[in-house]
C-alpha cells in the first residue's frame, strides 16, 4: 500500500479522487474532488498522485506538507497536511474533537484494498477518527522534536 504521495510512471493521464479538506476558515471537513495524476497502468507500486497542494489555500514548500498512512477500524486513510506556527486555528480540525489544535491544512484520502486510492472514501465517519490521531502525534512528536510519523495503526 502506497504509504507517501509520489508521481506515477509512465504513461500519464488526469483523473480525480475525493476526499475531504479541512480548511481554517471552515467549521467543518469540506467534501472535494482532488485533481490526480493517474498512471494508465495503475498498481499499488506505481499509484495516482493525489494533487492535495493544489486545494491548500497558499501555497506550501513540498518540505513542508507531510503525508500520514492512518489505519482506524480496518479503514486506511492517507493524510496530507501542513502546519504553519504563525497560521490561524483550523477551526474544522477543531470540530473533530476536544483538545485539537491545528494551524494549517489537513486533507485525508482512503487507500484501496485492491486498487491504490478508492475513488471515494468508503467509511467516512472513521475519518474523524484518523484526523484526531494524526493531529494528536503529530503534536506530540513535535514537542519533543521527534520525527512525525509517517504510519500509525490505531488497530493495533
Amino acid at each position: 500500500m502506497p504509504v507517501l504521495r509520489v508521481h506515477p510512471t509512465g504513461e500519464i493521464e488526469d483523473g480525480t479522487t475525493e476526499g475531504y479538506i479541512f480548511r481554517s476558515q471552515r467549521h467543518r471537513r469540506l467534501p472535494i474532488h482532488f485533481k490526480t495524476i493517474v498512471p494508465l497502468a495503475e498498481t499499488f507500486e506505481n499509484p495516482r498522485y493525489i494533487r492535495v497542494e493544489d486545494e491548500f489555500s497558499q501555497p506550501i514548500a513540498g518540505n513542508e506538507i507531510h503525508d500520514c498512512k492512518v489505519i482506524v477500524d480496518k479503514n486506511v486513510f492517507l493524510i496530507t497536511a501542513y502546519w504553519k506556527e504563525d497560521g490561524q486555528r483550523n477551526m474544522a480540525v477543531e470540530s473533530v474533537g476536544k483538545g485539537l489544535r491545528w494551524k494549517g491544512e489537513i486533507a485525508v484520502v482512503q487507500v484501496g484494498k485492491f486498487t491504490p486510492f478508492y475513488k471515494r472514501p468508503k467509511n467516512p465517519s472513521s475519518v474523524n477518527k484518523a484526523i484526531a490521531r494524526f493531529v494528536t502525534e503529530f503534536t506530540f512528536c513535535t514537542a519533543l522534536s521527534k520525527p512525525c510519523p509517517t504510519y500509525i495503526d490505531m488497530d493495533d
